[in-house]
Parts: C-alpha cells; structure tokens; sequence
C-alpha cells in the first residue's frame, strides 16, 4: 500500500509539473513577442538580439523572433549571422519580398555570389527590376582583359674561368595578355573560356659564355564549369592547355625568320568543392598537370574567414602541395599563401597576399593559372587594387607581384643556384552586364 501511495503521488507531482510548463510556454512566447516587437520598433538591435537569442537559447522561438533577429544582425552589418535567421525565415515564408530582398543582399556581403544568384530567380519581373537583378542574363555574363609585363633581375652567371661550360636558361622579357569571359546558363551553371597569350625573350648558355637568344611563343586556351549544387554548395571543374614554342631568329635571303628548336604541349586538369560555412568558406581543390615533361599533382586547401561577418575585411588561409615526377625522381613542394581583403569603397578593394614555401610547375583558381616557369619560387608578393565602377558593373584593377626565384644552371656538369628578383605588373578591366 505505501508503496502505491508513493507512485500516486510522483505521478501528481509530474502532472503538476508537465501542466506548469505548458502554461508557462505561451506566456513566455506572448512575454518575448511583445518586448522584442518593442525593441524592433524602437530599432534597439543590441537589446533584441540579447533578448531574442537568449529566449531561443530557452526553448522559445517562432516564425516572428527569427525576422526580427535576422533584421537586427543585417542592421549591425553582421550578415552571416543574418543569414541564419533569415534562412529559417525565407524556409517558412518563400514568397515573403522583403524577407528574400535581406536575404539576397545578406549573400552578396558575404561574397556568397551564387546563392545570390540562385535566389535572385525566385523575384518576379517587377521586383527584379526594383532590385537592378537583370530579366534574362545575356549571352555573355562577364568579360575581363588584362596586359602583365614584367622587370626581371639579372642573374645571368659569368665565370672568371673561359674554359668553364655553362648550361643556364635566363628569362630577359616576359608579357602576358589575357581575355576570359563566362556564360550563366540556367541558374546554377556557369561556363568560362579564356585565351592567353605569353611571349618571353630567352638567353640560352650553353658554352664558353657564349650566349643564343630565342624567343618563347605561349598560347594557352582555358575553359571551366562550375555548378551549384545547393544553397552553400558548388563544385566546378577546370580544363587548360598549353602550347610552347621556342625558336631562334635567323636571316634567310634578306629577310627575318626563325629555327623552331622546340615545342611542348602540356595539359592541366582541375576539380574542387566549395562549401559555405558560417564565418568561413572552405575550397579543396585538385590539379594534375604535365608541366615542363613532368608530372605534378597539386590538392589545394583554401578558408576564407569573415570575422566580422561581411567582406568589409576577410582572410584567405591556403595550403599548397606539389608531387612532381619524372622518370627518375619524386620530389615535393610545401606552400602557405595568407591573403587579406579590405574594402574601402562599396565596390573597390585592396587584396594583398604572400606565399612562402619551396614551389614551381604550379596552378591556382582551378587552373586558370599555370605557372610552368622552369624556376622555383621561394617567396611570393602580391598586392590586387581593384576599383569598382557603374555599381561594379565595370572593374579596373592593378596586380602587382614580387618574387624571389632561385635559378638551377651548371658549371661543367655540377649544379649551381642563383637567386634573383621578379617582378610583374598586371593591368585590366572586367566588365559584368
């Protein structure tokens, strides 16, 4: 009997217990609803964010807290927290305007272009054109055209000994030019092409201090896809060919003319993910290439960090690894590249980064480039300016790079090391319509 008694009266206290909190619920809902209602009205987004998440941290969220939290962390300019909230928002209520016009703009801050892109397709006509979202994407998305020249230290070597053979390739002059442009087809694919051009002045020792100059020719054709797969998610793919030429002028019956001494065709492949995480971005990344009659295979790893949660200011972290063969050796290459984006207008940034490591025969940006410069790179330097016009409809941007390099040549069959300087000096525009 008491130990019945007992149950009985566990069971009343449970009851009592469960009924309290049921009651409670409501209250505390109507209690949030109506002091965070206040403190949106009165636009007090630090309150309502403590107040709101705090509630949410308790048990107690609805349709109505996430908007205004939402709201309050775009008003703080914080937007990945925005978009959080916003999400859970635009979830529930897809046809809510002004809910998906914070959240376009949330993504664009965030440099979240594609889901940007992906929820610009849900707008009708009218809001489209209130938004400046074009009706139908153009046959041509982008384009972008740049000129590269470069200043290169002489590290040709001269010996005291005449009787000394040397063996060294020098690069004298180096000029690049570069056209890509890129297609939207649907709302998730994005298709590129580029063209490039490298020409290059070479001297060639191969004897007594003797010196052979000729000339590399460089065409490069470059195509890329990429797909979105889902909201924070995309991979894409990268295909790029190269055709090197080197040859020697010579004088045939009045007139000028050139030897080809030498052709090679290398290919890279490149493929990755990109997944969007709150305050960061992570890339991985693959290339393999036949660069320089060597194979190289390059995994990459890139996070992009906001800590201030919009591209105001943000960091890019990137991990290099090379393996290179041939028919006779394995041999590897280590890099870190760190990257900060300030932003100093709406549309104009300043981009600068160094890479420091041990690396050459080389891609980045899902092989859009390929550096197959026979060199290693010890350290690299480079700094983007870019100033944003029409709303950043058209971009004029400055790339400045300094390298340290070290040159690998031979003095009667033993192998030397110079190192020298390089620098590059790119200009361009890129126009988006």
């Amino acid at each position: 009997m008491r130990m019945g008694k007992v149950k009985c009266f566990l069971i009343i206290i449970l009851y009592v217990i469960t009924s309290n909190s049921k009651a409670q619920q409501p209250a505390n809902l109507s209690n949030i609803d109506k002091i965070t209602y206040s403190q949106y009205m009165k636009k007090d987004w630090d309150n309502l964010i403590k107040t709101g998440e705090k509630a949410i941290k308790n048990g107690v969220e609805f349709y109505y807290l996430d908007y205004r939290i939402g709201i309050a962390w775009y008003a703080k300019h914080n937007f990945t927290k925005a978009i959080k909230y916003l999400k859970k928002v635009y979830k529930s209520s897809p046809n809510d305007v002004f809910v998906k016009t914070y959240l376009y703009y949330a993504y664009l801050q965030t440099n979240r272009f594609d889901d940007a892109r992906l929820l610009s397709y849900t707008f009708d006509d009218k809001d489209k054109e209130t938004l400046h979202i074009p009706l139908k994407n153009p046959f041509i998305k982008f384009t972008q055209a740049s000129y590269t020249t470069s200043r290169i230290g002489n590290y040709s070597y001269y010996s005291q000994n005449t009787n000394d053979n040397i063996e060294q390739l020098v690069i004298k002059n180096n000029t690049v030019f570069n056209f890509l442009w890129g297609h939207y087809i649907g709302n998730r694919t994005t298709l590129s092409f580029s063209y490039t051009k490298v020409n290059q002045d070479l001297e060639i020792r191969p004897i007594e201090n003797n010196s052979l100059l000729q000339h590399l020719s460089q065409p490069e054709f470059y195509t890329s896809l990429k797909y979105h797969i889902a909201y924070g998610y995309s991979i894409f793919a990268g295909i790029h060919f190269l055709k090197t030429t080197i040859s020697t002028p010579v004088q045939k019956e009045n007139r000028n003319s050139s030897n080809i001494i030498f052709r090679d065709n290398a290919t890279s492949y490149s493929a990755g993910i990109t997944k969007d995480f709150p305050f960061f971005t992570s890339t991985l990344e693959a290339s393999m290439s036949n660069l320089n009659l060597k194979k190289q295979l390059q995994p990459t790893l890139t996070l992009q960090f906001y800590p201030l949660g919009n591209n105001k200011f943000y960091l890019a972290t990137k991990g290099i690894y090379i393996q290179e063969k041939d028919a006779n050796h394995t041999n590897e290459y280590y890099a870190i590249k760190q990257g900060l984006t300030f932003r100093i207008k709406h549309y104009s940034f300043i981009n600068p980064s160094i890479t420091i490591g041990s690396f050459k025969n080389y891609t980045d940006y899902n092989a859009y480039i390929v550096n197959n410069n026979p060199d290693k790179t010890k350290i690299n330097f480079e700094n983007t300016i870019n100033i944003g016009l029409k709303k950043g409809k058209i971009n004029l941007f400055f790339y400045y790079q300094y390298n340290i390099k070290e040159n690998t040549f031979e003095i009667n069959n033993i192998e030397k090391r110079k190192t020298y300087t390089e620098q590059n000096f790119l200009f361009g525009i890129n126009w988006i319509f």
